[in-house]
């Protein structure tokens, strides 16, 4: 009888372990604490990622710019004529200057502007021009935005006296607050670096 009853007993346990249905799912109040966990992460992390997004439109804003000035260059050897780029809205525009101004206008031969409108990026610039470039400028050391390019690649003033500039692109976000260097050298070498602190 004692055998019965421990038998019963050990039944009894296989039944409760076995025979109870099994939870499938969440509760509501599992579920309230998960999105309440969400939303302290998101909370957390939302400042961090704005400005990663600002940073990297920075960084492309200054690279595009770079690009353009290269391949402004580039257009003054192959066409060996003397090519001007400014950097302005529109970024870099690479165009002849006949009248000698240092600005694209009437009677000037238009080359290419970088990036074009095919370029993903100008397609967002035309979108959010203002979000994108709010609080973002070009500043020269000398007298100009503009670098023109003689036919042998090289930086000319209008004279056609050598001419080394640097331009600064500057983010002025206070929380952001930085700046890059696009060097153009006589040499006509470009270089983008950070400048020194």
């Amino acid at each position: 009888m004692a055998g019965g009853a421990f038998g019963h007993r050990v039944w009894g346990v296989k039944l409760m372990v076995y025979g109870q249905k099994r939870a499938r799912g969440f509760t509501l109040v599992e579920l309230m604490v998960i999105l309440c966990i969400f939303g302290v992460m998101i909370y957390i992390a939302a400042p961090n990622f704005v400005g990663m997004i600002r940073h990297q439109r920075f960084r492309e804003l200054s690279r595009s710019t770079y690009t353009g000035l290269v391949l402004g260059r580039n257009e003054a050897v192959r066409q060996g004529r003397k090519v001007t780029c400014t950097l302005g809205p529109v970024l870099v525009e690479v165009f002849v200057d006949k009248d000698g101004d240092g600005e694209f206008g009437e009677g000037d031969e238009s080359l290419f502007v970088y990036p074009n409108s095919g370029d993903w990026f100008a397609v967002r610039q035309g979108a959010e021009s203002t979000a994108i470039r709010d609080g973002m400028w070009f500043s020269a050391d000398d007298d100009g935005l503009y670098v023109i390019f003689n036919s042998q690649g090289y930086s000319v003033t209008p004279e056609d006296e050598f001419r080394d500039v640097v331009f600064t692109v500057t983010d002025n976000d206070a929380a952001f607050g930085t700046q890059r260097l696009l060097e153009v050298s006589v040499a006509g070498a470009v270089t983008l670096k950070v400048p020194d602190s």
